[in-house]
């Protein structure tokens, strides 16, 4: 079993869009791939959740993760504050 930052099922479907095909990833390429989601997105997670008024917990956080490819914005700031929108006006539904 593997310590993970983000949700173990965001991170295997974020390290399957960016792995160029890679079928068979090892734990320690998992692992490593997390921290380098840590390392580029926690600080502005712990920033941005916050200001929109959502907790900043693993399965937040994950989501928003989850998200934030998919999101307009030219940088990672403002994808992730992108996603927190679209999170906000999709809890509901």
């Amino acid at each position: 079993m593997i310590a993970l930052n983000y949700d173990k099922q965001i991170v295997f479907i974020l390290f399957a869009i960016g792995s160029d095909g890679n079928l068979a990833p090892s734990a320690d390429d998992i692992v490593r791939f997390d921290q380098e989601l840590h390392q580029a997105n926690e600080r502005i997670l712990q920033e941005i959740l916050p200001e929109m008024g959502l907790p900043v917990d693993v399965p937040t956080k994950s989501q928003i993760l989850a998200y934030m490819p998919q999101m307009p914005g030219n940088n990672p700031r403002l994808q992730i504050r992108s996603a927190c929108t679209f999170f906000i006006n999709t809890s509901n539904l």
